[in-house]
């Protein structure tokens, strides 16, 4: 969303600035990365579809978590190291420093709603990590208030699968 007929956009200049690139092995041929959230240079996860699970590159090297902990995850986002969510089938992760910890709304925990089946790809985070957005299938926005407890669905004017959301803000939501 902008608000004027104009629209400025920085772009990394490789011809002037000296950034080097490393060049890292992850997945098979064909593989989709869906996903990157930094916490520093020396703090990245990656995810994917087709990663088998999360990947984590930091200086002593890379650290897979399989599909056991994790299943598809397509989209990330976090505030720390100890709080990064990432969109799954039907279901939201969260890395809190120490495990994942699974959000699935089916209806088997008491504490979160029972909605149809959706593909979720992407989330974002407010500043202080109590407001959660995800977006997925058929139009789907869901939010877990500032609470921290209370999720809702937001109804959006369309039914078009929703790969991506960013917010400035928990009222300003791409």
């Amino acid at each position: 969303r902008w608000d004027s007929a104009t629209v400025n956009v920085r772009t990394l200049d490789t011809t002037r600035d000296d950034y080097k690139w490393t060049k890292i092995s992850i997945g098979g041929v064909g593989g989709i990365v869906s996903g990157i959230w930094a916490s520093s240079s020396h703090s990245v996860w990656i995810c994917g579809p087709e990663l088998m699970g999360v990947i984590h590159v930091t200086d002593t090297g890379m650290h897979n978590y399989d599909t056991n902990a994790i299943g598809l995850a397509r989209g990330c986002f976090g505030t720390s190291d100890s709080n990064i969510w990432f969109a799954d089938q039907n279901t939201l992760e969260r890395w809190n420093g120490t495990y994942f910890e699974e959000y699935p709304f089916t209806g088997k925990v008491d504490s979160l709603p029972n909605w149809p089946q959706c593909d979720y790809y992407d989330v974002w985070l407010t500043a202080d990590g109590r407001e959660v957005f995800a977006c997925g299938d058929g139009g789907v926005v869901i939010h877990r208030k500032g609470d921290g407890r209370t999720w809702e669905r937001i109804q959006t004017p369309t039914t078009f699968r929703l790969v991506s959301i960013l917010g400035l803000s928990p009222t300003d939501i791409y």
